[in-house]
């Protein structure tokens, strides 16, 4: 349900809840007749038929209840799942990035050092040449 995005009504304990409440009304239709026509044995029938579709109708409640309550935790569990995720998913792109950093000024030092090891080698290049055009 969660998954797709439907109400507790457009499921099937939603259909079965508004099917037990048109039944509830017709009986309780039935326990008006009966009354205005003062027919005691066909109220007390409607009255233990009552009594049995209000007790499958607080057993119906009930479910839809556990039903919504346990869709909640669902979900509730679900934003965990999808936080923690995003939590871990952060801290590796973070891991990543450092690395990334210290790659890159490690390839500068590198860079640096390698300009520094030229120079010494040029200064020594140009006192050659000019110990041998002396």
């Amino acid at each position: 349900m969660v998954d797709q995005n439907r109400s507790l009504w457009n499921t099937e304990a939603g259909k079965e809840v508004d099917k037990e409440i048109q039944e509830q009304r017709r009986a309780f239709e039935q326990l008006q007749e009966a009354i205005e026509e003062r027919d005691h044995q066909h109220v007390d029938e409607i009255l233990n038929e009552q009594a049995k579709f209000e007790e499958k109708l607080a057993a119906i409640h009930k479910g839809r209840d556990e039903l919504r309550i346990r869709m909640e935790n669902l979900i509730a569990e679900k934003d965990k799942q999808h936080i923690e995720e995003m939590t871990e998913m952060e801290a590796q792109l973070t891991g990543a990035e450092e690395t990334l950093r210290k790659q890159v000024e490690k390839e500068k030092q590198l860079e640096q050092d390698a300009r520094m090891n030229e120079v010494p080698v040029s200064l020594a290049a140009i006192q050659k040449q000019c110990v041998i055009l002396t």
